[in-house]
């Protein structure tokens, strides 16, 4: 053979042996990729839940006080995650459960001002139209839109609800801050880490919830439909 061929055959294995190594570690990445995509979810089950009843106090709630079931959501206006949540699954929740009386829903802020850096204000925002008995109103608006939550959103929406623009100007001053780092506070004790977060229990007498589920993320239906029946059968 002559050292023109010997170089060219070296070259061509060269070429070869560099295609199989990008071959094989291809063939890795796509196998560790397929056992991650196949872990599911989190559940209740992968956190503890608190053993004590959880006060709803200082949250917005909405259906019937004396329901069975309650659940609370942790939430943000500026999570595209939460907005699904709130167009996709919450009218069924609302018709099925919560209009029928049969679960009492709370919301409470945990803005993820890391990533979002509007999310603080817009709730800030939500509790200032609370203060003036909007706050539900308010809530809706956020989630319809909420890819614009700049401050001049957020009076364009106060004056859409006829809210006390002089009020809700000086509340969106740093007046309702230290209410939603409350809720923020109250998260973290419970290992809230992201948005939604959902606890669903039982309501007790007294007002508060005996935590028996949660759920991470946005979730279809059938997630809450199990949740609220175990939390039923549980005595």
């Amino acid at each position: 053979m002559s050292p023109g061929a010997r170089t060219e055959t070296g070259r061509f294995r060269t070429v070869a042996d560099a295609a199989t190594t990008v071959a094989i570690l291809a063939t890795c990445v796509v196998i560790v990729w397929s056992i991650l995509a196949r872990r599911p979810n989190p559940r209740s089950s992968d956190v503890r839940l608190p053993s004590e009843p959880q006060s709803l106090e200082g949250a917005h709630t909405r259906g019937n006080p004396r329901a069975r079931i309650a659940i609370i959501e942790y939430s943000e206006f500026q999570c595209p995650y939460c907005g699904s949540f709130q167009r996709e699954v919450w009218p069924a929740i609302d018709k099925t459960y919560v209009s029928s009386g049969q679960v009492l829903f709370a919301f409470r802020h945990f803005p993820l001002e890391q990533i979002h850096h509007l999310a603080l204000t817009a709730s800030e925002a939500a509790e200032c139209a609370g203060r003036q008995g909007r706050f539900w109103e308010m809530h809706a608006l956020l989630f319809a839109e909420n890819g614009r939550l700049e401050k001049p959103d957020l009076y364009a929406r106060a004056t859409e609800l006829g809210l006390n623009p002089g009020q809700f100007v000086k509340c969106l001053d740093g007046e309702a801050t230290n209410r939603v780092r409350e809720d923020i506070a109250t998260g973290k004790k419970l290992l809230v880490s992201s948005t939604p977060t959902f606890f669903i229990g039982r309501l007790e007498l007294d007002g508060r919830v005996r935590i028996t589920g949660r759920i991470k993320g946005f979730q279809p239906l059938s997630e809450f439909q199990a949740a609220i029946d175990s939390a039923l059968k549980t005595h």
